[in-house]
């Protein structure tokens, strides 16, 4: 199916796409979206050159949408692509976000036998950003 399709149908709309296309994406989307209490799972990850510019991608996508009754959550950021091999060995995934996109993720998370691991509200939202612990080791030690 389209995108459109997946969010119509969907209780948990999956934003795992380049984050510079987020903006766009769910503006072409938000009509699907907004009212209808959605769950947004956002798997984005921005680059970041230093700690202090660092924006969180789900902060701006709260921002784009605009819409009360979505409930957003993150997850899957610790976990690397080639490690999504649902059946093989359990893997643990950090998730934070708001309480209802939480507990929803985290049954995901359990459907395929993993370990989910509920950090907080989307205040925990920056600390679970990959690209904040490579920033600040390159602020600390250089690109060397």
């Amino acid at each position: 199916g389209t995108q459109r399709w997946a969010v119509v149908r969907g209780k948990i709309v999956v934003l795992a796409i380049p984050f510079g296309a987020t903006a766009e994406t769910l503006a072409s989307l938000s009509s699907l979206i907004k009212g209808r209490h959605k769950i947004i799972l956002d798997l984005t990850n921005a680059k970041y050159k230093s700690v202090s510019e660092m924006l969180c991608p789900v902060d701006i996508h709260q921002v784009v949408l605009n819409d009360e009754t979505t409930k957003w959550a993150l997850a899957y950021k610790s976990i690397f692509s080639f490690k999504l091999e649902f059946g093989g060995v359990a893997q643990t995934v950090d998730i934070c976000g708001d309480r209802d996109a939480r507990m929803a993720v985290a049954d995901l998370v359990r459907s395929h036998g993993w370990v989910p691991r509920i950090r907080g509200g989307l205040e925990m939202a920056k600390a679970l950003e990959p690209g904040r612990r490579v920033a600040y080791l390159k602020q600390m030690y250089g690109d060397s």
